[in-house]
């Protein structure tokens, strides 16, 4: 067996019975926050996203896509939605065109929810 062939085996074992990638279920008893916070964490850009910016607060997105290695549109699409389910906070509010924008984790918010998480995961 090939390489290819290797791959192809090792990837067919997450694939579907239809071809297609299995769907992603939700799980009806997770609580919303805990819910929320593993969406958060569930993607590599959100996720390298929290992790940079705990280490790095008040970081612009240019610092975040420099230092994390992330693309720029990566970087906007993970700060979005970290900013929408309340892990990310500006130190700007109102207009933000042509305006630089510090960001940083909303820690309180982020521990409440892993903590939620945690407990729904281990109960």
């Amino acid at each position: 067996m090939d390489d290819l062939d290797a791959a192809l085996s090792m990837s067919a074992a997450f694939i579907g019975h239809n071809g297609r990638m299995p769907a992603r279920r939700e799980t009806p008893d997770m609580p919303e926050r805990a819910a929320a916070v593993h969406h958060a964490v569930s993607g590599t850009s959100r996720l390298v996203t929290l992790r940079w910016l705990l280490e790095h607060a008040g970081s612009t997105r240019s610092e975040l896509v420099d230092g994390a290695g992330l693309t720029s549109s990566a970087a906007r699409f993970a700060l979005r939605e970290l900013e929408e389910l309340g892990y990310v906070k500006t130190d700007i509010e109102g207009a933000r065109k042509g305006r630089v924008i510090r960001y940083t984790v909303a820690r309180p918010v982020l521990t409440d929810d892993l903590t939620a998480f945690v407990a729904w995961l281990i109960r």
